[in-house]
This record gives structure tokens, C-alpha cells and sequence, in this order.
């Protein structure tokens, strides 16, 4: 053989000697349990929510695909079990669905997650809720400036008590809020007072409830001080003209029989008199 050729061969056997491996051997399927979730935590008897929701992540953190049995414990006792088959890297979440109708607390295990749940006999109290109803308003057209008075219905829906907060908007600007307490199932009026000086229709709104307002162009009224003064001016010329009369009667102008002397110069005296009662009247309109 060649000497060249056998120091070549010499050569490649004592690289490929020297050079590692690189092949490992796949790692077979391992399963690790993570993230125990109980749903709810708490539930009552004779209620939907007495069942129990209970999910964790299986991963299979081996290379190849292989299978494995989730065992659920309740109270140390095996309640329920579940195959899954997972590929190598894969994972998936699992749910075990227990119903219990007896009070009490109960540990729950699943490999070496622990958890818990704990069934009651009587629901507590709903908490305090509110709604809004009935929006009225009055009166419905108003001038400019006059009062609106606005009223809502509140009702607690809860069985807690709780505090309510009523905001009145006008155009979509709260003016006002009020707040009260209500007990469970309880319910109340709550009044505003609002106004507005702008001419046209106005939107009025408590929580969901809405309405509306019309202010109107505000019309021209009698003064009462006109009024008085009118009616006084009235009753001042049925005055003099009754003591007019009078004193005509009393200076004999108006006597039942008279010459005709006595006419002509009662004549004269009654249109005398009429001229001054004209003249008294027409002061008195002056003056109204």
C-alpha cells in the first residue's frame, strides 16, 4: 500500500476518534401538573352554583409523545380521573366539574396541587343595586327663568342596603347630585328644581331615564300696581260723579216741580256741573 495513502487513512481515524457525538438519545414523555383553578370558591346548596369547576395545565415536557391519568382527590378520596395524550412539548388544559350537597369545606388534590372549596346552606345577600324609573316633569312648558320641577323613581334591586347618586343633566351637563341611602328592595322619589333662561326645548336626564322641556317666550302682564290703580280710578269717578249729583240735588237744581225761572237757571246749573265732572274725569284718566 501506498505510504501516503495509509498516513491519510492513519489521519481520518484519529479525527473521527476525536469528534463527540452529536446524537442524543430522545427524552421519553414526562408530565408536570401547573396551575390548579377552583371555580367558585364558594357555593350554596339548592343553587347552580353549589357545582364546582376545577381545570389545571398538563404539559408533557419530554420529547416524545405519551399518555398519562389526572386523578382528582376530594377530601382524600379519588372522585374522578382523566386520561390525556399529549405529543412531546405539547400541552393542554384540563376541567373536573363536582357537585357537593352537603355543608361543609373540602380539600381538593391533583398531584401535587391542593386547593379548596367550601359549600354553604344560605346564600348571602345580593349587594345593593339601583335603577331608575318614572321621570316626570312639571309643567312641561315654562317661561324663561321658571322652575322645572323634575322627579325620579330609585329603587334598590339588591338585598344589601347601599347609597345611591342621582345626577341630573340639562343638555348634557350634570347641575345637580343627590345622594341617599336605601335598604334592600326599598325605594324612593327624588325631586330636583332646575330652570334654564335660553328660548327652545331643553333635555333633561336622571341615570337612563330622559325627558324634555319647552322654555316659551315669556308674554306681556298687567302690572297688579296697574291693575290697582285702574280699578281706584274707576271707583274715584263713580265718586264724583255721585257727589256731583248730589250737590246739584242739595243747590235745588233737581227739585221734582219747578217755574220756568227755575228751569232755565237749573238748566244752567247742571250743565255747570257736567262740565266739572267732565273735567274731574278727564283729570282722573289722565292720571291712571
Amino acid at each position: 500500500m501506498n505510504k501516503g495513502y495509509t498516513f491519510v487513512l492513519v489521519v481520518l481515524t484519529l479525527v473521527f476518534a476525536l469528534i463527540p457525538s452529536v446524537h442524543a438519545e430522545a427524552k421519553p414523555a414526562e408530565f408536570a401538573l401547573s396551575g390548579l383553578i377552583i371555580v367558585p370558591k364558594e357555593g350554596w346548596i339548592g343553587k347552580s352554583i353549589a357545582d364546582f369547576t376545577i381545570s389545571l395545565l398538563v404539559t408533557n415536557i419530554g420529547d416524545l409523545e405519551g399518555n398519562t391519568t389526572v386523578d382528582l382527590l376530594v377530601n382524600g378520596v379519588k372522585e374522578q380521573s382523566k386520561s390525556v395524550s399529549l405529543a412531546g412539548g405539547a400541552r393542554t388544559m384540563i376541567s373536573f366539574t363536582v357537585t357537593k350537597t352537603t355543608v361543609g369545606s373540602y380539600a381538593v388534590k391533583v398531584g401535587d396541587l391542593t386547593g379548596s372549596f367550601t359549600v354553604m346552606k344560605t346564600p348571602p345577600p345580593t349587594p345593593a343595586a339601583f335603577t331608575f324609573t318614572g321621570l316626570v316633569m312639571s309643567p312641561a312648558n315654562v317661561t324663561s327663568g321658571a322652575e322645572v320641577t323634575v322627579s325620579v323613581t330609585v329603587k334598590n334591586t339588591g338585598e344589601q342596603s347601599g347609597t345611591y347618586s342621582a345626577e341630573l343633566m340639562l343638555d348634557g351637563t350634570i347641575k345637580e347630585t343627590k345622594t341617599g341611602t336605601l335598604a334592600g328592595g326599598a325605594s324612593t322619589t327624588v325631586t330636583f328644581k332646575i330652570s334654564s333662561q335660553t328660548e327652545g326645548t331643553h333635555t333633561v336626564q336622571v341615570g337612563d331615564q330622559k325627558g324634555s322641556f319647552t322654555v316659551i317666550t315669556t308674554p306681556q302682564t298687567v302690572s297688579i300696581w296697574s291693575s290697582l290703580t285702574y280699578i281706584a280710578g274707576i271707583l274715584i269717578i263713580i265718586a264724583v260723579v255721585v257727589a256731583s249729583v248730589y250737590a246739584l240735588y242739595r243747590r235745588g237744581l233737581l227739585p221734582a216741580q219747578s217755574t220756568k225761572e227755575d228751569t232755565l237757571r237749573k238748566k244752567r246749573g247742571v250743565i255747570k256741573g257736567a262740565l266739572i265732572v267732565l273735567l274731574n274725569i278727564d283729570v282722573l284718566l289722565i292720571w291712571i
